[in-house]
């Protein structure tokens, strides 16, 4: 598996941080690549997040993680509605034209903050063929 970090632009709030994972060969790829969002009380170093995308990589997925603009600096409080989308846009862009692992199709995945509100769910959907909810629960 590569791995690879990043920093992706978001038009009037500057670069996040996010990774890159997926086969060590282009060939042995699915074409299917997987974003996947933190929650608000954490970033895309949270050990679910982490996990989810090095398992999805090592099976020959894609997957992309990040933070969204107000981790990156330092907030507590989630970006507003615009931001939210703008950032997934941008991701989801970021992602269709890399060059290094071709993608076909993307599913979108993630925790609480990722998908706040129904027009942020739509827009998202909108790119996407599916969403996936992420819940951890503790024993």
């Amino acid at each position: 598996m590569m791995k690879k970090r990043i920093a992706i632009e978001i038009e009037g709030k500057g670069p996040i941080s996010a990774e890159i994972a997926g086969p060590d060969r282009p060939d042995d790829s699915k074409h299917t690549g997987v974003i996947i969002a933190h929650g608000a009380a954490n970033n895309m170093d949270n050990d679910l997040i982490v996990a989810m995308a090095d398992g999805l990589a090592a099976c020959g997925y894609v997957t992309l993680r990040f933070n969204f603009p107000y981790k990156e600096k330092g907030k507590k409080s989630p970006d507003a509605e615009p931001t939210l989308i703008r950032t997934w846009q941008s991701v989801h862009a970021h992602l269709m034209n890399n060059e290094r692992f071709p993608v076909k199709r993307i599913v979108a995945a993630g925790k609480s903050i990722s998908k706040t509100t129904d027009e942020v769910h739509q827009k998202i959907l909108q790119q996407c063929v599916g969403w996936l909810d992420l819940i951890a629960t503790e024993k």
